[in-house]
């Protein structure tokens, strides 16, 4: 991963998380990735966490909807998208109405695939 990206991403996260955090004793490492994915018709660069259940995706380079990240995490069971940034409001609006859509098995998938793909490119 990029090295100002993968700042970004430890910032983002550590932000995003930070109630998570704090009930954790392990740091949420979201660095196994990245899987490029079109979410909203734009690219997103999708990472695989340390839990083994939060996804992050984040605007891929020259994309309308940078700067902007979402983030796919458990609560109560289920799988809340949580987004930020101030790229394309239209594009993001687009890649977050099709996320919510995503079914558990389609998150596990994305977390595999991303993880799968971090692992190749090591």
């Amino acid at each position: 991963m990029h090295p100002f990206r993968s700042s970004i991403a430890a910032l983002m996260i550590a932000c995003a998380f930070s109630d998570t955090a704090a009930q954790t004793k392990a740091p949420l490492d979201c660095s196994a990735g990245p899987l490029t994915k079109a979410y909203g018709g734009a690219p997103w660069l999708v990472y695989a966490c340390s839990d083994n259940e939060t996804v992050v995706l984040m605007s891929a380079p020259g994309s309308p909807a940078m700067p902007f990240y979402f983030s796919l995490f458990k609560k109560d069971g289920k799988y809340v998208v949580s987004g930020e940034g101030t790229g394309s409001r239209e594009v993001t609006s687009k890649a977050h109405s099709e996320l919510v859509k995503l079914s558990t098995a389609e998150v596990e998938a994305l977390l595999i695939a991303a993880k799968s793909n971090g692992a190749k490119s090591k």
